[in-house]
């Protein structure tokens, strides 16, 4: 009786179907985390900016009311706050929510807000969502 001894150095080298299919779906699995990441990472930016659009409105409204002490919050005119921005001769900035409608900042309350077009929900600087209205993130509603 003779014994067949198979020679390991003699097996073809490469991957299997089931090696190759198992890398690939590793791959595609790390590549839908990362996608993901990513969109949130946008979402996040938008609120950002957004959120810093809120405090240079604030800012120009808190500068010209110190150059205009008998001028109430609810008299102020749009003209009479983009002077005060840092990019004044742009205008009011336009800010959209993630669904891409557009924000109205509401400039004649302290501190000012965003709204939806209608004048519903109102966006401030007090309740981001965290439900802590002391940590110092601005609500953009985004």
């Amino acid at each position: 009786m003779k014994l067949k001894v198979q020679n390991l150095a003699s097996r073809k080298s490469g991957l299997t179907l089931i090696e190759m299919t198992v890398v690939i779906l590793v791959l595609l699995t790390i590549a839908g985390i990362s996608f993901s990441a990513f969109n949130n990472i946008g979402q996040w930016r938008q609120a950002k900016d957004a959120s810093l659009i809120l405090r240079d409105i604030e800012t120009a409204q808190r500068e010209f009311l110190a150059n205009n002490p008998q001028t109430a919050v609810s008299n102020i005119t749009r003209a009479q706050i983009e002077n005060f921005l840092p990019n004044s001769a742009a205008g009011l900035p336009v800010v959209n929510d993630l669904n891409g409608s557009p924000l109205t900042i509401d400039f004649n309350v302290s501190p000012p807000v965003y709204r939806t077009g209608s004048g519903g929900p109102v966006y401030h600087g007090t309740d981001d969502g965290t439900g802590d209205p002391n940590d110092g993130l601005w609500d953009t509603g985004l």
